[in-house]
């Protein structure tokens, strides 16, 4: 049962920082310079959409002298017949956090901005080899919350993000092959389990090597990676993690008519070197997506995780399910959205199996609420969501809703991160709250976001029955930058 806190919803209204929107502000008012509209010169051309990882976005066929000052740095012609080139670009950002309750604490009420600056290189030598290098520098102003300004999260005053060479060579008329090593990021799937992390001001990476097995023409491609995880070091320079080691194979293809149908198959490992004993944990999963009849489309993904861990054998397992409606014949094109994420947790922890599933390196910040305090283990999450577009392709506002239980009582609540929020117990109660997000997102030009949201989550009887289990409220400015 959830309980209702009078005036909770009025405290968050009055802010007393406005540091929150000083900083986006001044960003907001420089943006029209920077961003004149592409001119281009050629027949039709249209420049790549900025990717997630910046790696992945192809300038190769960009005319020379095209579009706006962004564009001309993309394709750099370094020799007379264009072999060799370079291409440059970057983001930069801002976002401004208020938070009362943080934590399910009344005493963590706090306020800060969050800066984030990268700038990348992409040097082309011949069609083979690339060489890609992209720095990274984050900042905050003082943040008071438990933590203070987390190495993991919000500060790295200067290192490298992506570091990089690249092979890559055609087998035959029928199939590609290409080899990478250095720093690098990864990203498969939906990012339930493998993601950048870009909601963080730092972004995840890992050194190691990774390759991509592809056919010349065709609607699928093999990646498979051999990594270690890059420990965060707010003032110095980010070294290897060498007692965690992630590997797999991600295999993806388009299916159907007309490709309509998004399918994954992967098999991940994850090897941690712990005081207590090692852990070698395998993971098996696959996804599909797709259209299912006119305005209806699904999106869902499982995965079965085993091994041991420090004695324990794992048996552990995950679903996400999404099943969505767009009213297509209306220009805002509004859309509905129900939806699950079930995540296994440990019924018994006496005995010698685990159960809790690991959620690896995920984005669950997109999947289980705004506020973090839920991650995908020992949880199941209900959700609906709303949203349409009151300026088409300009602005989008969503609400969601979120409705938590914990999968085993005798487990713990796990935060976005992995870490314990709460430890479980025999007989404590399952519910562990509500939360409702709402956002919106403006899209001033092809370079420029604007996005903000304010979140607040209901504590339920779990949280009751181990106070501190205040409510929790958080608002959010964001411009982000990108060129």
């Amino acid at each position: 049962m959830l309980r209702k806190k009078t005036g909770q919803f009025v405290h968050f209204l009055i802010p007393t920082g406005t540091m929150l929107t000083a900083s986006v502000a001044c960003c907001i008012l420089a943006s029209p310079a920077l961003a004149e509209d592409s001119q281009g010169d050629d027949n039709g051309y249209n420049p790549p959409k900025y990717q997630a990882l910046r790696f992945n976005e192809d300038w190769s066929t960009m005319p020379q002298n095209y579009g706006d000052w962004s564009d001309r740095i993309k394709k750099i012609n370094l020799d007379d017949n264009g072999e060799n080139w370079l291409s440059m670009g970057g983001q930069v950002r801002v976002r401004g956090e208020l938070w009362r309750g943080f934590g399910f604490n009344d005493n963590n009420d706090d306020e800060f901005a969050l800066f984030r600056f990268f700038g990348w290189m992409d040097l082309h030598l011949g069609e083979n080899i690339r060489i890609f290098i992209q720095p990274e520098s984050t900042h905050a102003t003082n943040r008071d919350l438990p933590g203070g300004k987390r190495a993991a999260l919000d500060v790295d005053s200067a290192d490298l993000l992506d570091a990089f060479a690249e092979f890559s060579f055609d087998l035959s008329d029928e199939y590609q092959f290409s080899v990478r090593g250095g720093r690098q990021e990864l990203l498969f799937g939906k990012q339930r389990l493998i993601s950048p992390l870009d909601w963080s001001n730092n972004r995840r990476t890992f050194d190691g090597f990774s390759a991509t097995f592809k056919p010349t023409d065709g609607n699928w491609k093999l990646d498979a990676f051999l990594s270690q995880f890059v420990q965060s070091d707010k003032y110095g320079f980010d070294k290897t993690n060498d007692n965690v080691t992630f590997y797999g194979a991600y295999f993806n293809e388009k299916v159907g008519e007309d490709q309509k149908y998004d399918v994954d198959a992967y098999l991940l490992g994850l090897h941690t070197d712990m005081t207590i004993g090692d852990s070698d944990r395998y993971t098996v999963g696959a996804r599909m997506a797709g259209p299912i009849a006119e305005g209806f489309s699904f999106d869902a993904e499982g995965a079965y995780q085993f091994g041991s861990s420090n004695g324990l054998d794992i048996g552990a397992w995950m679903f996400a399910g999404d099943l969505n409606y767009i009213f297509a014949d209306y220009d805002a094109k509004p859309k509905i959205t129900l939806g699950v994420d079930l995540a296994s947790g440990d019924d018994d922890p006496t005995d010698t199996d685990n159960g809790t599933f690991n959620q690896l390196f995920p984005l669950g910040h997109a999947y289980l609420g705004y506020i973090d305090v839920v991650g995908r283990q020992n949880i199941m999450d209900y959700r609906a969501s709303a949203s349409f577009w009151p300026a088409p392709k300009k602005l989008l506002v969503k609400a969601d809703v979120h409705f938590f239980e914990r999968m085993e009582s005798q487990d713990a609540l796990y935060n976005a991160g992995g870490g314990v929020v709460r430890a479980g117990a025999a007989g404590t109660d399952e519910s562990v709250g509500t939360e409702i997000d709402l956002t919106a997102k403006y899209l001033l030009d092809r370079h420029t976001v604007i996005e903000g949201g304010y979140s607040h989550f209901f504590a339920g009887d779990f949280l009751d029955d181990a106070p501190p289990s205040d409510d929790i409220d958080f608002v959010w400015l964001q411009y982000q930058f990108t060129f």
